[in-house]
């Protein structure tokens, strides 16, 4: 069962990740044009980009403004969450593929991250996140 949330949490993930990407996808590739070539500012911005859109997910799942999804599974993780080890074990690989880090979960822990969020108020920022999607579609179309 925690293989199943985990996979579908990270599906939740993934989708608001593509959202936002989509949105900002054309000033951002005209920001990442110059880090492609070796440019250590622009390679800076992009991750610094990458960063702020990374909490800005985590905000809309309820989680603290400044901590990233990798510091929450890290810290669920380390708290025994079966669902967050089964999600941490994907996350670690995938920046272990790309970019080399080992155990990137726990390693992006900070001091002054706040965690464990309750899931009441989890589950109100999602359903308000959601909502305003639809709302804006509504409102828009």
């Amino acid at each position: 069962m925690a293989w199943i949330k985990a996979i579908v949490f990270l599906l939740v993930i993934f989708v608001m990740w593509l959202a936002l990407l989509v949105i900002e996808f054309a000033s951002l590739l005209i920001a990442a044009s110059p880090a492609l070539t070796g440019d250590k500012d622009f390679q800076r911005f992009v991750k610094s980009v990458l960063l702020a859109e990374d909490q800005l997910v985590n905000r809309f799942l309820g989680g603290y403004w400044k901590t990233t999804i990798s510091s929450e599974i890290g810290a669920y993780a380390i708290a025994g969450s079966e669902t967050a080890l089964r999600m941490e074990i994907v996350v670690n690989w995938i920046f272990y593929v790309t970019v080399k880090q080992v155990n990137h979960c726990r390693a992006s822990i900070e001091s002054d991250d706040l965690h464990f969020t309750p899931p009441k108020v989890r589950a109100v920022a999602l359903v308000g996140y959601i909502s305003s999607i639809f709302t804006l579609n509504w409102i828009f179309a």
